[in-house]
């Protein structure tokens, strides 16, 4: 235990380092990110792809790989519940954005030669690979649900098992494994056979929608960078990823219909797949953030994300739907959510700011609950992770290509929807108070400024008294707080259940019979504020005096949020790289010690480096003037076949 708690001492600094070391530092440069992509894909290649020639699973690439250990005596690790599969997808879909962002034809050999074909086969083959008749497991009945999305049918084309192996890996799911036996309906020949380290020997019988959107982006990606090859060798492979897609496009629509992401891979040579995908025509601020702190339920939890592969799937069928080109709307969702999801993490870490690039260890679920974290980091320290993080970067990279391509973007919604609403910007704490809305509510001149975290005021009014009424919607509806100035004592405010709420930064100056006055009104999000409204971007806001009501628009200057997604980027690039050196690889997660019998930090995880290759690859594009659903070269005009 005290060794445990030194180590999750030694993560705090490390990350504290890595973030001082970054305030300060330059824009990295094209060479130093070009050399991050390589160490990253080069650590990759040497430790988490099975090379074996003679292998069936020759490309597969493990999800986890403990540094710990070599990998023939357990370093290889499976998952039997766990879409494991589905981080070999995310690399080889960062390998082709590597290959465009720095025309290397190291990244494009290397998707061609060892995952793609991997993929592919498995996929179109899976009918004679797999067989349900061959299940060993004496678990529990399966719910309804599971066995309709999960379990392998017979002769089924386009099923992906959660894991497969010949003895090289073990399984993560070592203490749920019951009399020898799998933990989920699978194929084991080493079932009801001596097997201390659970090896896995064998295939799941099981798949999921879920990995199915992660290979779907994948044969996208692939396909669309080997189809106009002159090389027939790779328009072949293209031919073949056609046909694993329309496998798997197969295989999902018994179980679930027509997925979008899953479509997409069809999108660019078959055009009925593309019109099935839905248009995105309009866009209203609706992701995590906004349910977790302004459209939630009374009482009702909200689980916060643990990855932003939505996100990704949105991204790459949009763009497949509309031939490679992003539309405003699409624009603004992508904006807004990279903007504003690491947020979420950022108010639960109350008492120590957060790195760029940084974000939760999935494993540990956050919860939010009437406008509140459920519990904070001065509560609990929890675990950071490499998964939403750098997901969040690279979708910052999209965005700030988007914010480049349609300038105005952000402040859009505003401008043609709500302009008679006072704009309130929202601006960093160190800022002065360039802007801010002035509200005249007859006798009374009110100043205001938003922050991440609280509403800052200021006003005069003439008299001795004054009462002002927040609410949290617009028109004078949802909860409210009330703010009431009498003389130069401190105000008192109070929300509408009668609790007392906190006022901070207090000035009051009387000059004849004037009063002037200034506070902070910290939002509910703040841990120790009563609940009242939380201002979020793109919210609006109510304020009274007497008779008189204005609403608020909140939300950042367009500057602001572009340095914001960089800083993200950049800053992020900086945090990573450090704990890359410090480690020699990137971990699972930072402080989460042993959980379910892994010690996670230990673990390489393949999803963590797919995602920073993904984001540096975004960012060159980026500083190159170049946008990636343009360079990704979707046919102008689909077919009726691949080629």
């Amino acid at each position: 235990m005290k060794l445990y708690r030194f180590y999750r001492r030694s993560v705090v600094v490390l990350i504290s380092l890595v973030y001082g070391s970054i305030a300060s530092s330059a824009e990295p440069t094209t060479a130093e990110v070009r050399g991050f992509i390589r160490e990253l894909v080069n650590y990759v290649r040497d430790h988490h792809i099975k090379i074996e020639s003679k292998s069936q699973q020759h490309g597969m690439i493990y999800e986890y790989y403990d540094h710990t250990k070599p990998e023939r005596e357990g370093g290889w690790i499976e998952g039997e519940a766990l879409d494991s599969m589905h981080d070999g997808a995310w690399f080889s879909c960062a390998l082709v954005q590597a290959a465009r962002a720095t025309n290397d034809a190291y990244y494009r050999d290397l998707v061609r030669d060892l995952p793609t074909p991997f993929y592919v086969n498995t996929l179109h083959h899976s009918d004679e690979l797999f067989d349900p008749a061959c299940d060993v497991y004496r678990g529990a009945s399966l719910p309804e649900a599971w066995v309709k999305e999960h379990l392998l049918k017979a002769r089924e084309k386009g099923f992906l098992p959660y894991f497969w192996d010949d003895g090289a890996s073990v399984s993560l799911e070592a203490s749920r494994r019951k009399n020898l036996g799998p933990a989920l309906p699978a194929c084991d020949e080493l079932a009801g056979k001596p097997n201390p380290e659970h090896r896995l020997v064998g295939y799941a019988l099981g798949s999921s929608n879920h990995l199915a959107q992660d290979l779907g982006v994948m044969l996208l990606q692939t396909w669309l960078l080997f189809h106009e090859s002159t090389d027939i060798k790779e328009r072949a492979l293209a031919d073949r990823i056609a046909e694993a897609a329309r496998d798997l496009a197969a295989s999902r629509l018994k179980r679930a219909g027509r997925i979008p992401a899953v479509v997409a891979a069809l999108a660019p040579f078959d055009d009925e797949a593309r019109r099935a995908i839905p248009e995105y025509h309009a866009w209203n601020p609706d992701n995590h953030y906004t349910r977790a702190l302004h459209r939630f339920k009374p009482g009702e939890r909200v689980s916060l994300p643990g990855f932003a592969d939505d996100q990704e799937y949105f991204y790459y069928s949009t763009i497949a739907r509309e031939r490679g080109s992003l539309s405003r709307a699409a624009a603004q969702r992508i904006v807004y959510d990279a903007y504003t999801l690491p947020r979420l993490y950022r108010f639960w870490s109350d008492d120590a700011p957060v790195p760029a690039g940084m974000n939760r260890f999935d494993l540990h679920p956050f919860d939010a609950r009437d406008g509140k974290m459920t519990e904070y980091r001065s509560d609990r320290k929890r675990p950071a992770g490499s998964r939403i993080g750098p997901q969040l970067m690279v979708i910052s990279g999209w965005a700030c290509q988007a914010l480049r391509e349609y300038p105005g973007l952000y402040d859009e919604r505003y401008r043609i929807k709500f302009s008679s609403d006072a704009r309130v910007n929202i601006l960093d704490d160190e800022r002065d108070d360039p802007g801010a809305a002035t509200i005249d509510l007859g006798d009374v001149k009110l100043r205001c400024v938003g922050r991440d975290s609280a509403l800052d005021v200021q006003g005069d009014f003439i008299g001795e008294r004054i009462e002002t009424r927040f609410y949290s919607q617009p028109d004078r509806s949802g909860e409210f707080a009330v703010v009431t100035i009498d003389g130069d004592r401190p105000p008192t405010a109070f929300n509408d259940r009668g609790e007392r709420l906190i006022v901070e930064r207090v000035s009051i100056k009387k000059v004849d019979t004037q009063t002037y006055f200034s506070y902070r009104l910290p939002y509910t999000v703040v841990k120790k504020q009563s609940r009242w409204a939380n201002g979020i971007e793109h919210g609006r806001l109510s304020v009274s005096v007497g008779d008189r009501t204005r609403n608020l628009y909140l939300l950042s200057p367009e500057n602001r949020v572009r340095e914001a997604l960089l800083r993200e980027i950049e800053e992020g690039f900086r945090t990573w790289r450090a704990i890359f050196k410090e480690r020699g690889y990137i971990p699972t997660s930072l402080g989460a010690g042993t959980v379910a019998d892994r010690r996670w930090d230990d673990l390489s995880d393949t999803g963590g480096y797919a995602h920073l290759i993904s984001a540096m690859a975004q960012y060159l594009f980026f500083r190159e003037g170049k946008c990636d659903w343009k360079e990704m070269k979707l046919p102008a005009a689909a077919g009726e076949n691949a080629r």
